[in-house]
This record gives structure tokens, sequence and C-alpha cells, in this order.
């Protein structure tokens, strides 16, 4: 009679934590606008998939380029580096159309960066030859008081009506996010022209205010 004995050693792999998290390679974005978009913090147990999502979040900023996150293990410790690329963030544009005689023109002033806060802010300001003088301004705060909700808000004011949004969203920011949610409210008046043979038949004024609130669920 023989007697087989079988023995099993089971390694379990020891997980790594965070122990230093450093930010390189910004020049005008705040270091603390980049560390809020991190999915991890010092101390915690080190997840790849929020490494990578993290990352996917980053690149999708506008005024950032390159970015890479390099993980260093050693003795069950992992020290983080976030590496990114401000890009150019501003610009002035103008705006011409028309013929000599109906001239419309412009100017659109655009900041992607505001402060280097990761705020957009553009400022319009046009004239039409048919409706007249008007200004616009948009302002995006994709982090609102430090939290995953955005302000979105946009105020056009002009000789023939108004246009003015407001939004307030949070969406799918990591893959187990549940809920993404908005509400937009809005209200503008402007002056409708109809035309016969190039000639101006008909204009009234129109205006529509209203709202709408729109709620998903990730599975």
């Amino acid at each position: 009679l023989t007697t087989i004995l079988f023995f099993s050693d089971q390694i379990q792999a020891v997980e790594s934590t965070i122990r230093h998290i450093t930010i390189q390679g910004n020049t005008r974005t705040r270091t603390e606008v980049i560390q809020r978009e991190l999915l991890f913090k010092s101390g915690e147990s080190l997840d790849t998939s929020r490494v990578a999502e993290t990352e996917r979040n980053l690149r999708q900023l506008f005024f950032l380029g390159k970015v890479e996150i390099q993980v260093r293990k050693k003795d069950g410790l992992a020290d983080i580096t976030v590496l990114v690329q401000d890009l150019y963030a501003r610009a002035l544009s103008p705006n011409l159309s028309g013929e000599s005689d109906e001239l419309s023109y412009g100017l659109v002033a655009l900041d992607f960066n505001l402060l280097g806060r990761g705020q957009v802010l553009a400022i319009t300001g046009n004239h039409d030859a048919i409706s007249g003088n008007s200004a616009t301004v948009h302002y995006q705060n994709p982090r609102l008081n430090g939290s995953r909700r955005s302000l979105t808000t946009r105020v056009g004011l002009g000789e023939e009506g108004h246009d003015l949004r407001l939004s307030l969203t949070q969406s799918f920011y990591t893959l187990d996010t549940p809920w993404a949610y908005g509400i937009n409210l809005n209200s503008r008046e402007r002056t409708l022209r109809f035309y016969t043979n190039q000639s101006l038949s008909d204009r009234y004024e129109d205006r529509t205010d209203g709202y709408n609130f729109w709620l998903f669920h990730s599975a």
C-alpha cells in the first residue's frame, strides 16, 4: 500500500498601499485642479482600474495634452506620479459676415482654463446688420465647490431680446457611478422676420421660457 501525500502552498497576493502621489508637468493649471480628478488617495489600497479611469478622465480635459500615470511598487507600497502637459487654452477670434452694405461683425474671447482653475469663460460681442448689437457671456465651472457637479451659465443680451440659460449636471465619472442627472432652465426672447422676394413681409416677437430635468441610472 502506497500513500501519496499532496502539499500545496497558496501564495496570496499582497495589495500595495498608496504612499505618495506626485503631480508633475503642470505650469498654468493649479495642482489642486488635477488632484480633484484623482479617484485614489494616499493611504488607500492600490486599485489599477481606478488609476486607468483617472487617466481617461484627465485626458478629456480640454486644457491638458499629454497625460500619463506611472505606478512604482516596492515592499507593499506604491508611489504614483501623474504626468501632465498644459495646452494653450486662450483664443481671440473675430467674426465677419455679410455684404459691404449689410456687414455683421463681432469678437470672441475664450479661455478654457480660467486662472488655472479648469473653468471656461467665453465673452462675445457682436453687431448684426439686421438685429443690432448684442453681447454674450458663457461660464462653466465643471467642479462646483469641489464637487462632481458642473454649473453652466449663459447670459446673452441684445437690442432685440435675451438668451438666458442655467444648467446644473452630474455625469458618470467612474464605471461604478450609479446615477447621472441634470436640470436646465432657459429663457429666450427674440424677433422673428419673414421675407418674401427678399423683402420683409412680417415680423413678430417670440419668447419661450422653460426647464427640463433628466436622470439616468447605470446598470
